[in-house]
Parts: structure tokens; C-alpha cells; sequence
């Protein structure tokens, strides 16, 4: 992902993940729509899915075949934040 201080790309991430989950798109329609590959919307996913890691979005008890529901979808942060372009490697020289 390029580096951007752009505040609303996190808003644009999530309009993805909403399309994604809610209205059940497949990935190659969302990065069409977006005009980003299908790997940066599988990017995305991974992190959307790390940020809502506490809540559970799927019951166990009922079938698997149902969609995710809108009350637990609700509970659910939407924005995804830009990661620092900061570059990491002077970590492992530091003492």
C-alpha cells in the first residue's frame, strides 16, 4: 500500500470491507470498484478481520450457510487506519 496522509482512506477501507460483508461481493467486484487489486482488498480483509478479532462474528450454534448478522456487524470498527511508512529496519541496530 502506497504511503498517503489522506484521512480518508480509512473511511474508503471500510466502504470496501462493508461491500465485502454486507453486501457480499465477491473480491474481484470491490477491487474493481476500488481500482486496487485483489490482493491490496485481501490485504485489507486481513487487517479488518485483526481489528474486530474481539468480537465473534459468526454463532456457532446456528448453520454456517447464513450471513453474518447486521447486530453483530454493528459492534464491528470500520475504519482502517494507514500504517506508519516509517521504515522499520533500525530497530535491529538499536541497542
Amino acid at each position: 500500500m502506497s504511503y498517503s496522509t489522506n484521512p480518508n482512506l480509512a473511511k474508503a477501507r471500510g466502504k470496501a470491507m462493508k461491500l465485502l460483508f454486507i453486501d457480499e461481493l465477491s473480491v474481484q467486484i470491490v477491487a474493481d470498484r476500488f481500482g486496487v487489486s485483489r490482493t491490496t482488498i485481501w490485504r485489507w480483509k486481513r487487517k479488518w478481520l485483526a481489528l474486530n478479532s474481539h468480537i465473534a462474528l459468526e454463532n456457532q450454534v446456528r448453520q454456517k450457510d447464513k450471513p453474518i448478522s447486521s447486530f453483530r456487524l454493528s459492534a464491528c470498527s470500520w475504519r482502517i487506519p494507514t500504517n506508519s511508512g516509517r521504515a522499520h529496519w533500525f530497530i535491529l541496530f538499536r541497542k
